[in-house]
């Protein structure tokens, strides 16, 4: 809760620093960057199933075999990536690409773009510990620290703002707050358990491409996944300038608030499902599935409709009367948010139990629909059509599909009482 209050904090600070255009174009930026999440290989979700599947045996050799593997990997993967950022820097016209309008912020482009993909790619290796935690149901230590790198990116914001640092200055504050929290979770979680700690003695590549083996659909998935949820602020810079990518972002922060906190929630159920799979508790899956699955949309609902009803005096408080969304903009931000929070709380059974072909067939349809989608109808009706757009794509290709496997074909619908090949990443 902390890490999402110090959000909320930081957009209007950030927002008075930077003006509505340049605000938009740091957004933009940061998207593209997310849209970059499956640079991992899927290596971080199957690490979690991995760990979480040896530790249910006690076998200590084997998480510190897949632990420095995984991280070698991610290493080099990180690695590769700046290499290749750092040769395709000079020769791309970053502005030109983002629709900069404003000399001054042209200017910042690129440096900003530098070190915020610069910190992602530090990340990446980072963020095994957090995997590990989650395999380990350490969820509320992976919040902590989590909030500590949100409260050191606001911190850091309130610098660069007294020193008038510019987009760079912010992205370096923010980005690095993120990047200072996942580095000292990394530091706390190994020294609690130095056995685990990489080395390149614990590496051994079986382990290695078990690991690659099982991340792959991840690594698909991932890769939808940045297409459809990740594109939004790419989608309103590229067909409606800056600005709009500003409006889009500020309106759907706020309004994704209940699904962050329900996100938070779920997510490490995901461990937990797992290990009661694996012991056949098949009715406490059930039962916490239903219960995370309703309560979920009851609060996304809820959430959406006091943010729809009392969006004026709420937007103008928190960022002026000029970023107040619109009637329309609102109510469709309100049902994606609701159709999100019940997705997040289906996934994450969904990944426990390794079904995950059904997810990058419904992924991939669905992501590359909703681009289409989104870009059409950002042109034809403005920025509530790149809503529009992704609840239709998710709505027919994700939603629906779900829905027919967990009435007709789902063990936890029957209690698993018949298995059905569910397309395992094994």
């Amino acid at each position: 809760m902390v890490a999402v209050i110090a959000n909320l904090v930081a957009v209007p600070l950030a927002l008075g620093s930077l003006g509505t255009e340049r605000y938009g174009v740091w957004v933009t930026l940061s998207s593209f960057v997310l849209m970059l999440s499956f640079a991992d290989l899927g290596i971080g979700s199957a690490l979690l199933n991995l760990v979480s599947e040896a530790d249910g045996r006690d076998d200590r050799p084997a998480i510190a075999q897949y632990i420095s593997s995984a991280f070698v990997v991610m290493a080099a993967v990180a690695a590769i990536l700046l290499v290749l950022f750092a040769l395709a820097y000079p020769f791309i016209d970053w502005a030109g690409l983002l629709h900069v309008g404003s000399a001054s912020s042209a200017r910042e482009v690129g440096a900003t773009l530098a070190v915020t993909f610069a910190l992602f790619a530090l990340g990446i290796p980072l963020g095994l510990a957090q995997r590990a935690q989650l395999a380990y149901q350490e969820g509320f230590a992976v919040s902590l620290w989590q909030a500590v790198g949100t409260v050191a990116g606001l911190v850091g914001l309130i610098v660069a703002i007294h020193f008038s640092a510019g987009m760079t200055g912010v992205a370096l504050a923010l980005s690095g707050g993120i990047a200072f929290g996942a580095a000292a979770n990394y530091v706390a979680f190994f020294a609690r358990r130095p056995w685990l700690r990489p080395s390149l003695a614990a590496f051994r590549a079986k382990a290695a491409r078990i690991v690659l083996r099982r991340g792959m659909l991840f690594f698909v998935l991932q890769i939808a996944a940045g297409l459809a949820f990740a594109s939004d602020s790419v989608v309103a810079d590229q067909v409606l300038g800056p600005e709009a990518a500003a409006r889009y972002s500020v309106a759907q922060r706020l309004f994704f608030l209940p699904p962050v906190i329900i996100a938070l929630a779920t997510t490490p159920l995901w461990p937990a499902y797992s290990e009661a799979l694996a012991r056949g508790d098949r009715k406490w899956v059930r039962t916490i599935f239903m219960r995370s699955v309703v309560g979920s949309v009851l609060i996304a609902a809820l959430g959406g409709a006091v943010l729809t009803l009392l969006r004026g005096p709420i937007f103008s408080i928190w960022v002026g009367p000029d970023l107040v969304p619109s009637l329309s903009f609102s109510l469709a931000l309100a049902i994606w948010a609701v159709l999100y929070s019940w997705g997040a709380a289906v996934v994450v059974l969904l990944n426990a139990a390794n079904v995950i072909m059904l997810q990058v067939v419904a992924a991939l349809s669905m992501g590359v629909a909703s681009l289409v989608l989104k870009t059409y109808l950002a042109s034809a009706l403005g920025i509530e059509g790149i809503v529009w757009g992704v609840i239709a794509a998710y709505v027919a290709l994700t939603f629906i599909p779900y829905t027919i496997y967990f009435i007709r074909w789902s063990p936890v619908a029957a209690a698993i009482p018949h298995a059905v090949p569910t397309g395992e990443a094994a």
